[in-house]
């Protein structure tokens, strides 16, 4: 599971009612190679109606797309909705798609590789790119890179204790 996502400074992906108006949008960022690399998408049902909001075409044609939801909505062609335990059908969908998947939007599920285009800017307030998490996940740095824009672009995977050097028993 991927997320490639756009974070303020203080780890927003988006202001308090969801405005993207701070986000840079004039250069590509390495979003096409992504893009064509992926093999479907995951998204929670609040990123889905953002996407949607935008109106057609929809951005992931051509990808297996699943929407999260708790209750059944009205199907539209190009996502499959799907209800139950995140972590069961992060594991399935995980057997089923062959390639890499992408969680778009905030990271609510379990996520193996981290590529955040941080934008230079201090929102204050906003949608956080993560909730409180239960335990502690350290990180491998893959890369970094930096946007004459001033956007920072860090690319980590999760790493086990193992890979991490100075990491405690505790850790």
């Amino acid at each position: 599971m991927i997320i490639y996502i756009a974070v303020s400074l203080d780890g927003f992906i988006a202001g308090k009612a969801g405005e993207l108006d701070w986000l840079f949008t004039e250069g590509d960022y390495g979003y096409e190679e992504f893009f064509t690399g992926i093999d479907a998408t995951l998204m929670g049902h609040e990123t889905y109606k953002v996407i949607r909001a935008f109106g057609e075409p929809f951005p992931y044609v051509g990808k297996q797309n699943w929407v999260l939801s708790r209750q059944d909505r009205p199907e539209y062609p190009h996502v499959t909705f799907v209800q139950g335990e995140i972590s069961e059908i992060v594991r399935r969908l995980k057997q089923e798609v062959p390639g890499d998947i992408w969680l778009v939007g905030g990271g609510l599920v379990a996520i193996d590789t981290f590529r955040l285009f941080v934008h230079p800017i201090i929102l204050g307030e906003g949608i956080p790119l993560f909730l409180p998490q239960p335990h502690r996940q350290n990180l491998e740095v893959l890369e970094t890179r930096t946007y004459a824009d001033g956007m920072v672009e860090l690319h980590y995977r999760k790493a086990s204790k193992h890979e991490i050097s100075g990491s405690s028993a505790s850790d």
